[in-house]
């Protein structure tokens, strides 16, 4: 008799700790509410070296920028509307020691920054649960007004897809099985500060608890890959390692937090448009990319 209780509170034990680890898996994908609002900041520190021509050019770049997210609506396929808008920004960049710097919070009476913001129209993008972005919504950049320099570089960040890649990188973790503790999946990302470069993501759940979960992610890879950039044919020999931490809200699936150091070696090789001379261009990137998230 005895042993036949000890048999059953084993089998109970067992099927108990079966059912707490089949709760533990979540299905990790997007679960926005209409009307819900968000902010986000994005941090980036990086340092840059190229040679080119056997000249060297070094820059430093510092870049901040806050964004504010509202969910507009809910399509019938279960993807979501958000629109949102550039808050802040603030830059600072040292090519060679030649240093210039922006802040749309500097508040001197004359700020070319603030003035460009303010005439930066919202932006829409649809996306779905597992955070592929459908589409971003065109935006008419000739409205835009500020310093030379500064519209430059807005139409570079906003124009030619490379807003949706640096969107892309806010959602582009979602596996595709419902995951708990322990658990690994992969992914492909695009890197807005490397060219748009594809990369291979690696993620494992190393905690879960309260309704966050903390990823662990991972990169390193050694590849080449033809590219091709203002109609030049380009090789890019690529190697590189990416490592940092993501902590995901369970409930609407979103990132709260995220810090991700990235370190790349790169080559690119091509032939020069008027010697037809192979050509040769070194760069090694060294960067930090940081996001905070805060549901309003």
């Amino acid at each position: 008799m005895k042993s036949k209780l000890i048999t059953l509170l084993l089998i109970s034990i067992l099927f108990n700790s079966i059912g707490l680890q089949a709760k533990s898996k979540v299905d990790l994908k997007l679960n926005f509410k209409k009307g819900a609002a968000y902010e986000m900041t994005t941090v980036l520190n990086s340092v840059t070296e190229q040679v080119m021509n056997g000249t060297k050019m070094k820059v430093d770049q510092k870049m901040e920028t806050g964004f504010s997210f509202q969910v507009l609506d809910i399509y019938p396929n279960k993807n979501f509307l958000v629109e949102y808008s550039i808050r802040k920004m603030k830059i600072y960049v040292s090519m060679n020691g030649q240093e210039r710097s922006f802040d749309s919070e500097t508040n001197n009476g004359d700020n070319s920054m603030t003035d460009m913001l303010n005439s930066l129209p919202k932006i829409k993008l649809e996306v779905t649960p597992q955070g592929k972005i459908i589409r971003v919504e065109e935006i008419d950049l000739s409205t835009l007004v500020g310093e030379n320099l500064m519209m430059q570089f807005m139409h570079v960040f906003l124009g030619n897809r490379s807003l949706e890649v640096y969107m892309g990188q806010m959602f582009n973790y979602f596996p595709e099985a419902s995951v708990g503790e322990g658990d690994k999946w992969s992914t492909t990302v695009r890197l807005a500060n490397l060219m748009n470069l594809e990369s291979p993501m690696n993620y494992e759940v190393i905690a879960h608890e309260k309704g966050q979960m903390t990823l662990k992610v991972t990169s390193e890879e050694n590849s080449t890959t033809p590219i091709e950039k203002d109609g030049i044919a380009i090789e890019m020999k690529k190697i590189g390692k990416q490592s940092g931490t993501m902590t995901i809200d369970t409930k609407d699936g979103w990132i709260r937090s995220s810090e991700l150091a990235q370190k790349f070696n790169l080559n690119m090789k091509t032939k020069d448009p008027k010697t037809q001379l192979d050509t040769e261009i070194p760069i090694s990137s060294d960067s930090v990319f940081k996001i905070s998230v805060v549901k309003k």
